[in-house]
Formats: structure tokens, sequence, C-alpha cells
């Protein structure tokens, strides 16, 4: 499979986070009718501003990009980014 990426786009409050605990329990579940290759991908949602509060001396690339490695390497992980403007 490839690698892509998706961006939900909304107001505050239409129900972006909401879509993808849906996702997320979709993927558990067999029956869903999701992708063979999504099935049982583990969903991630990280808080954009709390990464920036946890790099340190301003290294929010090497953070993000040590993230975005680890989930690489697992083979089983969606990264989605809560907050990332």
């Amino acid at each position: 499979g490839g690698r892509g990426s998706i961006r939900l786009i909304g107001q505050l409050g239409v129900g972006k986070t909401e879509l993808l605990f849906e996702l997320a329990s979709r993927l558990m579940d067999p029956a869903s009718g999701v992708p063979h290759s999504l099935l049982y991908k583990q969903v991630f949602l990280l808080d954009a501003s709390r990464l920036v509060t946890a790099a340190t001396d301003g290294g929010i690339e090497e953070l993000v990009s040590t993230i975005l490695g680890e989930a690489y390497s697992a083979k089983n992980v969606i990264v989605c980014l809560d907050g990332a403007e």
C-alpha cells in the first residue's frame, strides 16, 4: 500500500474528531466493509498544540519526524494531528 494523507477541514465542533473515532471503530470490525488493507490499523490522535509545547528548543520538526518515522516503521498506524493548521 501507498502512503497518503487526508485533511479534514471544518469549524470547531462540527464532528471531525467524532469521524476519526468512528473510523477507528470500523477498522477493528472485519464486517464493517473497510478495505482489508486498513483492517486493524491503529489510529493515533495527536494534539498539535501539545506537540509544540512538548518540543524542546523549537525542535517540533524533529519531534514530528520521529513520531511519523515510528508510525511508518510500525506499518499499522494512522496518525492524525488534531488542531494542525
